[in-house]
């Protein structure tokens, strides 16, 4: 019940006009907790009824002691487990969890007991003794909460650390390797519980799990530093572009000679002139020259592997060393057959030897060429010896054709270099070319000391200028045709 503002008559609490005198009621004031606004309840309202409640169920943290004050005591020995602390402001229950994550449970006589705790991976032990994730704390501990003292930090006071009075020294902490990735909850470093890690670990992945090792990125290389040097030592095909540059230069000269006139006195005669009016197997040399030229022009231009190139360059180069011995009709002297052959050995074998040096196989081969060079030289001929009878003729008249002679037996000696130790090209390559143009060199020096040298050039200009052409093109491709199939057994 409730007096009239204007009579003072008894009236209810509900009434809004007085039902004597007609006057106007005031209307109640709400309660503070159920104060409204056009939306519902005041949410600042609600904020603070919940801090009010939150602040009557906790009690306030446990503060350091002060710096002048004595040491607290340490618990004894023998006696009961400390009591849990007390609940933070973080663990105050809110209007959708009653019970803080952080709340203990009570452990009353009748109470069950708590769930053990699985034990951590044995990887993450192995890496780190502190945790699981290799930067927690020590099985068996609970790390303080908000607001509390580290336990680092009450074992230095308990033990005489700053600011505390007792009589042992103070020892400045040992010092800890800094950690990658930050470091661990505390005042500041690593207390003397949680040890530094000493090994770099793998990167986790989210949350504090255990250390992952190496994802399928991280795959082995193909192969080892420390494998360079065998791979060096064993290329793959090492002769495929320098035979298809050999066989398109001596294609396009081998089409040149082809093309190059025989006489000019008294009618100017060409190959294909003799190809039409020679008999039978004469009819052979103008189609060695020409077909050979095409066909390594053709091979020489089209993408083919380096063994079946190279095939096709010794087929083609020895068509080019059969074609005259069938032409002869006889077999010649055995010190030309000699001359003849003892290339198709000793320019595989340097090439061999250039690009795969730890192989026995190009030293062998050299040593067989040069071995036969070198016997054409010191076998006795009619009593004496060639390269002997060639050194006194040195100062004759004819020393344009005794330099050559010379000069190919010191390079069938000098090649015998192949045999020093790898990783040394022992000038392997500079020496095949040198025997690969000798007989660009000897046509020259032979042309030039001629009787009758410009003469002669206008006379016969295949026989004086291109002469040399099928010679040096059937070494080049037998040695690098060969060069490239036995290489293709060293890879």
């Amino acid at each position: 019940m409730k007096k009239c503002a204007s009579c003072s008559k008894d009236l209810p609490d509900s009434a809004q006009h007085c039902v004597f005198c007609g006057a106007k009621q005031q209307a109640p004031a709400p309660a503070p907790g159920q104060a409204k606004t056009v939306m519902g309840y005041q949410a600042s309202d609600v904020i603070k009824q919940m801090q009010q409640q939150a602040s009557a169920r906790t009690q306030p943290s446990s503060a350091p002691p002060p710096m002048g004050g004595p040491p607290p005591a340490a618990p004894p020995m023998g006696g009961p487990p400390p009591a849990a602390p007390p609940p933070a402001a973080a663990n105050a229950p809110t209007m959708f969890l009653q019970n803080g994550p952080g709340a203990p449970a009570p452990m009353g006589p009748g109470a069950p007991a708590p769930m053990p705790m699985p034990a951590p991976m044995p990887q993450a032990a192995a890496s780190h003794p502190g945790g699981q994730g290799g930067y927690g704390p020590p099985p068996g501990s609970n790390p303080p909460p908000m607001g509390a003292p580290s336990p680092g930090y009450a074992t230095q006071l308990a033990q005489g650390g700053p600011g505390g009075y007792a009589s042992q020294p103070n020892f400045p902490p040992a010092p800890s390797a800094p950690s990658p990735y930050g470091p661990p909850p505390g005042q500041g470093g690593y207390p003397p519980s949680y040890p530094a890690p000493s090994q770099p670990q793998f990167p986790h992945g989210p949350g504090m799990g255990p250390s992952m090792g190496p994802g399928p990125g991280m795959a082995p290389p193909p192969y080892l530093a420390s494998q360079s040097a065998g791979r060096a030592a064993h290329p793959v095909e090492p002769f495929n572009e320098g035979l298809g540059l050999v066989m398109l230069v001596f294609g396009i000269l081998l089409l040149g000679a082809f093309a190059t006139p025989l006489t000019t006195e008294p009618k100017m005669t060409f190959w294909w002139n003799a190809l039409a009016d020679a008999p039978g197997k004469l009819k052979l040399e103008p189609i060695r020259i020409v077909g050979v030229g095409v066909l390594a022009l053709v091979l020489g231009l089209i993408p083919l592997a380096g063994a079946a190139r190279g095939l096709f360059a010794a087929v083609l180069g020895a068509a080019l060393i059969a074609v005259p011995i069938v032409v002869g009709g006889a077999m010649p002297p055995w010190q030309a057959l000699v001359m003849l052959l003892a290339p198709v050995a000793l320019v595989p074998g340097l090439l061999l030897r250039h690009e795969y040096r730890e192989s026995g196989l190009g030293r062998v081969l050299t040593t067989v060429g040069a071995g036969a060079i070198i016997a054409l030289y010191v076998i006795p001929v009619d009593g004496g010896v060639p390269i002997v009878n060639l050194f006194k003729a040195l100062g004759d008249n004819g020393a344009e054709r005794t330099i050559p002679a010379v000069a190919l037996f010191l390079l069938a000696v000098l090649s015998l270099l192949v045999w020093l130790p790898a990783p040394s090209s022992a000038g392997a390559k500079v020496f095949a070319w040198a025997f690969i143009l000798f007989g660009v060199v000897g046509h020259v020096l032979a042309l030039v000391g001629g009787r009758g040298f410009p003469d002669v050039i206008k006379a016969a200009p295949y026989q004086s200028v291109m002469a040399w052409v099928p010679g040096v093109a059937a070494i080049a491709l037998l040695g690098y045709g060969l060069a490239a199939v036995l290489g293709k057994k060293l890879e």
